[in-house]
This record gives structure tokens, C-alpha cells and sequence, in this order.
């Protein structure tokens, strides 16, 4: 009977399946009995005590069988070695405190509300303007308001004529003034204006006036007994007139506004823009009736324009 009859078929099953081939059951047996391989047969384990333990094997001389994935139970090893389990050690290991770092800014390093400039002057609050002194006025300026209750305010004769405070009979007020001894068509009340008129801007000049009748004289046929006659106001065209001089230069003359008065009051308003030159003089003045006549003058105004 040959050696695969003696052992059985469960034996040789049993030999399979611990990866054992002919050569490994030849060297096997060498050490082993027949009783041995009919235990093996049967199921039961093999003692072996003649042989070195084989890398299937404890250190007792048991075979153990592999569990069902295929790996040793804990205390014994496969017949095939799969090498070393992978240590922990050998992942990447955390930067230790030796190693460069980027440190993220903290938050002290932020610049504070103090460094940094305020909003609050950089914006003006809704519906607020910003004041500003350097910022151009938008609102006319009055360089002369004359209302003549104490005196000229200013004003004064041009060429040869008088100029003196009337009380009653004026257009505001209880004071004016009245220009007389008008030898030339061209005299009446004058203002310089060199020292308050803005170079290159429009002014407003305006005033009110009121020719007065001439001194009352007898009729010619009337008897020495007659009472005197006024003779009546004979409407005239009257004017405002600017007298700019520039340095070195002759006068020039421009009107300013003119209107027929007679003995009511009348406005005479006008616009202007005061020369750019170095100026020597710059008068404005109210003339025109014919020499001789006296008139009366009132509320006289110069405004600036912005």
C-alpha cells in the first residue's frame, strides 16, 4: 500500500490545505509516524517531536490552522510572511516648535480706531453743508445804504453844485438831501466808490428823486400888488451815471439808468461792472435837469453782486 493510501484522503486534504506539497509531505514524514498522518486524517494535530518548529507553527510544535481571512490568530504566524504592519511612527508627524511657522496676524496687530482717521470730519452728516471760509458768498453785498436821516452819508456835490440835508417832504423818513446851485446840467450828489467796488463784478445802483418848482415868481402882467406864482415842474429825463478813471487815463462816462421825473418820486436803478484797471477814481452820481433846477434825493443804494 502506498503512502496516499496509508495517510487517506482527509490527510492529504488536511496537507493541501496548510500549503503543504508532496516535497513538504515527504519532509514531513520523515519526522512524523503513520499515526501521526492517520491523526491528521482524522482531524486531530500533529506532534512533531523530532522536527524544528517551521514558521507554521508555535513555538509548543502545534500547527494552528489559519482562520477564515487567511491570517494567523493571535500568537502564531501564516505560513506565508506578510511582512511588518506599517508603524504609527511612520506617518507625517506634526511640525515640531522648531520648525518655521506662519504665525496669523493677532488681532492687536490691526491698527486702532485712533490711528486711523476719523470719518466724521471726512463726511458731513445728511442734509448738513460743510462751512467753509475760503468759500465764495453767494449773497449780495451792500457797499452804501443811504437814508440821509442824519446827515450826507457820504455823498457829495460833483463839479460845482451843493449838496445839503433837507428835513420833511422826503421819500422815507423825515430826512433826504437836496442838491441846488446846479450851474451845469451834469451836477448832483456823487459817491466814490474806489475804495468798495469789486474789480470785474456786476453792481446795483439805485436811488430815488424828485424834481422841486422853480423859486415863485410874479406874473409879468400882474400888478405890484400880485401874489407870486409858483411856476410849475416841468418833467425832465434824469440819470445815473458812473465816472471811471483809470490810472493815468481820462475819465469815461457810462450810464447807468435813466428815467423822466417830474414832481413825484421816481426810481432810477441800474446795473454796472466795475473796471479791472488800477483804478484812480470810480464815481456814480445822479444828474441831467437842466442847470439850474433843484431836485431832491433819497434811499440811495450800491450793492455788490456775488
Amino acid at each position: 500500500m502506498d503512502f496516499g493510501s496509508r495517510i487517506g484522503s482527509g490527510a492529504a486534504s488536511r496537507l493541501a490545505l496548510h500549503g503543504f506539497g508532496i516535497t513538504s509531505l515527504l519532509v514531513l514524514g520523515s519526522g512524523c509516524s503513520l499515526r501521526d498522518f492517520e491523526r491528521l486524517g482524522e482531524g486531530g494535530p500533529i506532534v512533531a517531536a523530532t522536527t524544528k518548529p517551521s514558521n507554521n507553527r508555535s513555538d509548543t510544535g502545534v500547527v494552528e490552522p489559519p482562520d477564515a481571512g487567511g491570517s494567523a490568530s493571535t500568537g502564531a504566524t501564516s505560513g506565508l510572511d506578510s511582512g511588518p504592519e506599517p508603524s504609527t511612527s511612520s506617518s507625517p508627524s506634526a511640525p515640531t516648535s522648531s520648525a518655521t511657522t506662519t504665525v496669523a496676524p493677532q488681532a492687536s496687530s490691526v491698527p486702532s480706531s485712533s490711528a486711523a482717521p476719523s470719518t466724521s470730519s471726512a463726511q458731513p452728516d445728511a442734509g448738513e453743508v460743510p462751512a467753509s471760509s475760503s468759500s465764495p458768498s453767494t449773497d449780495p453785498i451792500t457797499l452804501v445804504y443811504s437814508k440821509f436821516e442824519s446827515g450826507l452819508d457820504g455823498w457829495g456835490p460833483f463839479g460845482n453844485s451843493h449838496l445839503d440835508p433837507q428835513i420833511g417832504g422826503c421819500y422815507a423818513g423825515n430826512g433826504c438831501v437836496i442838491s441846488t446851485n446846479r450851474t451845469m446840467a451834469f451836477e448832483g450828489p456823487a459817491y466814490q466808490l474806489l475804495a468798495l467796488a469789486h474789480p470785474g463784478k456786476i453792481h446795483e445802483v439805485s436811488g430815488w428823486v424828485k424834481i422841486l418848482p422853480g423859486p415863485a415868481v410874479a406874473a409879468a402882467d400882474a400888478g405890484a400888488d400880485a401874489a407870486l406864482e409858483v411856476p410849475e415842474v416841468v418833467p425832465q429825463a434824469m440819470s445815473i451815471t458812473l465816472a471811471t478813471q483809470c490810472s493815468g487815463e481820462s475819465f469815461i462816462y457810462t450810464t447807468v439808468d435813466q428815467a423822466v421825473v417830474g414832481d413825484t418820486w421816481v426810481k432810477l436803478s441800474g446795473n454796472f461792472v466795475a473796471d479791472t484797471c488800477e483804478l484812480e477814481n470810480l464815481y456814480v452820481y445822479f444828474e441831467k435837469p437842466t442847470a439850474g433846477t433843484e431836485f431832491l434825493f433819497d434811499e440811495a443804494k450800491v450793492i455788490a453782486m456775488p
